[in-house]
């Protein structure tokens, strides 16, 4: 294609490939870089969950749980304001890519609170039994600054070592239908997260009775904890049993904290059990290469890897790398050859994108419809007045 330029002539051929590659991804979704996956367990009222880590920017094409999908079990995308402005207030199904320092995370929200029991809201010292603190956590009170769903918070101090909120008086929770099923999940805020070591709970009939899980180092979403909200948890079936709990008669409870070194304002609140449902997603990669082993990947280094595309999309590729190395191949004929491939690429791109549309579910914003003395939006929140 290139008039017999030998390798000699081009610099990092591989480099060649990659940067191509790229350009394909940010030009059209190829059709055979789809992938169907599972998920993993998604809980109503718990927002954040890992991305696949070869997930093309915000390139979900669908997002549904497993078995009896009904008709009005569709998913959308939405932007990151919209979700987080709607995710309490109008929790309908919706699901945003959220990035924060190069780590991304799935954000998604849906109605389903027959599925939630709570244990105790922990926003007040004496509100549902009495809490209190103990080991290296002290000044326990609540705090009214920090929100949590529209509720105050308890916040204590902890110094270096393991500190204890508990409460044993709580009203008795029944948690018999979800009994080695459900998720455990709280949410804390850490002013210094790089001081919190790792956290435990503990709940059950009694101080001598109960289930419990330790070592606790990251949140839900799998992320490490930051200089904010948290929302750790733990799965049921693989806590610890100590003694005879009574699970329709669950009374106490206990978080535990450890700490390399001080941390002042510490907070904590809204302890729930969940069950949650398996989703699956369908997303286009970012992977266009893969090993002879089958692995997919991001780039190529090898000369045995594979392409990830078929007959209809190989040549826009090829034409890539032909434009790419043209580029250091600068010989008499460069100039017509770089004219040649980029037609060749623009041809083909154009009936490529007629074939094969795009499917991804692309982020939608608000519609507001004037009222008489204020807006009202067209998803479902309440009117606003001026």
């Amino acid at each position: 294609m290139m008039h017999g330029t030998s390798l000699s002539q081009v610099e990092n051929i591989s480099g060649v490939f990659n940067r191509s590659a790229r350009q394909l991804l940010l030009d059209i979704d190829p059709s055979e870089t789809k992938i169907l996956s599972q998920l993993g367990t998604v809980y109503q009222g718990v927002y954040d969950y890992s991305c696949p880590t070869d997930l093309k920017g915000n390139k979900v094409i669908d997002l549904y749980w497993q078995g009896g999908r009904l008709q009005r079990d569709l998913f959308r995308q939405v932007y990151n304001q919209t979700f987080d402005l709607e995710k309490i207030t109008n929790p309908v199904n919706q699901f945003t890519v959220f990035q924060n320092k190069g780590v991304k995370t799935l954000r998604i929200a849906y109605n389903n609170s027959s599925r939630s029991i709570y244990i105790n809201p922990a926003s007040s010292v004496n509100g549902n039994g009495t809490w209190t603190a103990s080991g290296t956590a002290s000044n326990l009170n609540e705090n009214d600054i920090i929100n949590d769903n529209g509720g105050s918070v308890l916040s204590f101090d902890i110094t270096t070592g393991t500190g204890y909120v508990e409460n044993s008086t709580m009203s008795a929770v029944d948690l018999t239908a979800h009994l080695n099923q459900s998720g455990i999940f709280w949410d804390i805020f850490c002013p210094i997260a790089s001081n919190l070591t790792s956290i435990s709970v503990r709940f059950g009939s009694d101080s001598s009775n109960y289930w419990e899980k330790t070592g606790i180092t990251t949140q839900f979403s799998g992320n490490s904890f930051v200089n904010n909200m948290n929302t750790p948890y733990a799965l049921w079936s693989g806590m610890t049993k100590v003694g005879s709990p009574v699970v329709s008669n669950i009374t106490y409870i206990r978080l535990g904290f450890v700490a390399s070194a001080d941390i002042a304002g510490m907070s904590f609140a809204q302890i729930w059990s969940k069950l949650g449902f398996v989703f699956n997603i369908e997303y286009y990669s970012k992977y266009l290469f893969s090993s002879v082993a089958g692995t997919w990947q991001e780039t190529t280094t090898n000369d045995s890897d594979i392409i990830n595309l078929d007959t209809d999309s190989y040549n826009l590729f090829i034409y890539q790398c032909a434009l790419n190395a043209v580029q250091q191949a600068l010989g008499q004929d460069a100039g017509y050859d770089t004219n040649l491939f980029r037609d060749a690429y623009a041809m083909a791109l154009m009936r490529y994108k007629s074939m094969y549309k795009s499917e991804i579910s692309k982020p939608q914003i608000p519609y507001y419809k004037k009222t008489y003395g204020g807006y009202l939006p067209m998803l479902g929140w309440d009117q606003r007045n001026n």
